[in-house]
């Protein structure tokens, strides 16, 4: 049956046995308002047509109402969201060309086996890890259509449409190389012990020795020892918190604990590169200028890089701990061990501290470079030779620290963007690659600051005669003590004998 009418409350006086009517259209009217009490009696209606009408709003309640209608064609209407009601007619199995929303045009609505859920839990295996997440779907028309049975296919712009806008919720995360990374970190702890020891060494014997604090170079080795200190304590404190805690509660807590540690690494690292730079300039200075003794570093520039070195350094870590980039690693460092788009402004972090410090090391190289031409061309000069020498020393110093600066950022470019995955290399163990990935970088700057005092300080001459009447004093001082405690110790008393009398 066709209808021409320009309001549904006319359909009442149209039909004269409702009983009989199976299929209705009132397409290419003037409808504006649906009034769902018009098609009271309709029973048997299985299709309706209201195709090209201005409808915007709907009004009456439906429960009870149309229990045979199967088909609905909305073609054409633009204005109108049917109530959830609709959806929820047990024999409704089509609403055609329905336009929900502007990206979401001329969509065809059916029921399905199953519903739309706006909620999905669901595990994600990556390597050693295994993440559990909840995820919520926040697209209105998926949320709308929960519980309803109705999905919806044909639209004429799907991609607009975004049926799937989710949320991601992080649960939980499982790390099941978590045992041998953390006997991984206690390997590392050794080489933290043994570098604190030996840094300490350096730091006392150059402050201890007018000679030495005469020295420009020693002072910035000096300083160079805190840095590399600072980097060894960092090493045994996470060490030996991470063996008293669970993956669980360092995934979880990271946040609330892990800048309290954090920020001496980034103060330890910042302060060992711009230190290596100073250490370069000095020995430029000192060689390519030897004829131009005005142009030197003296005690009190040195003094100000020193400061000026440390201001830097705590700006750096001041930065990350503001915006708390520590919390994304098990060892809290401001890096991330994987791309992450979410976490995209600590990648930029990390990627322009490296840069700058690349930079540096660059511009040292190029020191060296020049400063071997200049040697090269005063053979004959002594003092040139003399301080050459010195420079080679310290050349090695600071390519060390080039590179085991540059080496974990290689393993973590392996990692991140050339996809070092158990999934690409096959026959990797995921044990192996946890601790290649992020096991090693972290040991190698240990390893670096352990290695520093042997590659400068105990090859100096003037530090190890100087360590030698340390220990000498020291030695001389213990034997003044000890043979007085051991005579006092053994010494016989005489007897007091009482008499009564």
């Amino acid at each position: 049956m066709v209808c021409r009418i320009k309001e549904v409350r006319e359909v009442q006086t149209l039909i004269l046995e409702p009983k009989n009517v199976s299929s209705f259209s009132l397409a290419n009217n003037n409808i504006q308002t649906l009034s769902y009490e018009a098609f009271c009696g309709l029973n048997n209606l299985t299709v309706l047509n209201i195709s090209m009408n201005p409808i915007h709003t709907s009004t009456g309640n439906i429960t009870g109402l149309f229990p045979s209608l199967s088909l609905l064609d909305a073609t054409g209407i633009v204005d109108w969201k049917p109530e959830k009601h609709l959806f929820q007619l047990r024999m409704l199995q089509q609403i055609l060309h329905l336009t929900w929303s502007r990206d979401c045009q001329n969509c065809i609505f059916y029921r399905a086996n199953d519903t739309y859920s706006t909620e999905y839990s669901f595990i994600n295996l990556d390597t050693c890890y295994v993440f559990y997440y909840n995820a919520t779907n926040l697209s209105p028309i998926v949320r709308f259509l929960s519980n309803t049975s109705f999905k919806v296919r044909e639209c004429l712009n799907t991609d607009k449409c975004q049926l799937s806008r989710y949320r991601w919720t992080r649960v939980k995360t499982e790390n099941h190389c978590w045992e041998e990374t953390v006997l991984g970190m206690n390997l590392q702890s050794c080489l933290g012990y043994l570098g604190a020891l030996v840094n300490l060494v350096v730091i006392s014997n150059i402050l201890a020795s007018k000679i030495l604090r005469k020295n420009i170079s020693m002072l910035f080795v000096c300083n160079m020892a805190v840095s590399d200190f600072i980097l060894s304590i960092f090493t045994i404190i996470i060490t030996v918190f991470l063996n008293s805690v669970s993956f669980a509660f360092v995934d979880g807590n990271a946040e609330f604990f892990c800048w309290k540690v954090g920020f001496l690494w980034m103060l330890g690292q910042g302060g060992a590169v711009i230190t290596s730079f100073s250490l370069t300039l000095e020995r430029y200075l000192v060689i390519v200028y030897s004829l131009n003794p005005d142009i030197r570093i003296t005690r009190k520039m040195a003094a100000i890089l020193i400061v000026v070195c440390w201001i830097v350094a705590l700006l750096i870590t001041a930065y990350a701990l503001y915006f708390n980039f520590y919390k994304y690693t098990f060892v809290c460092i401001p890096l991330r061990f994987q791309f992450d788009p979410r976490h995209f402004h600590v990648s930029m972090f990390a990627f322009v501290v490296g840069a700058i410090a690349i930079i540096l090391y660059l511009i040292s190289f190029a020191f060296y470079i020049h400063i071997f031409i200049t040697v090269r061309k005063a053979a004959q000069n002594a003092g040139v030779k003399r301080e050459s020498k010195l420079a080679k020393r310290i050349a090695l110093l600071v390519f060390s620290n080039v590179f085991f600066f540059v080496l974990p950022a290689l393993i973590l470019a392996a990692a991140m963007v050339f996809g070092l995955h158990l999934k690409m290399v096959q026959n990797t163990d995921k044990v192996v690659f946890e601790l290649i990935a992020k096991v090693l970088p972290v040991f190698s700057l240990s390893l670096n600051s352990f290695l520093n005092p042997f590659l400068h300080a105990f090859r100096n001459d003037r530090f190890t005669q100087a360590l030698k009447e340390r220990f000498r004093f020291v030695r001389q001082e213990v034997r003044s003590i000890l043979p007085e405690r051991f005579s006092t110790s053994t010494r016989v008393r005489p007897e007091t004998r009482t008499t009564k009398t």
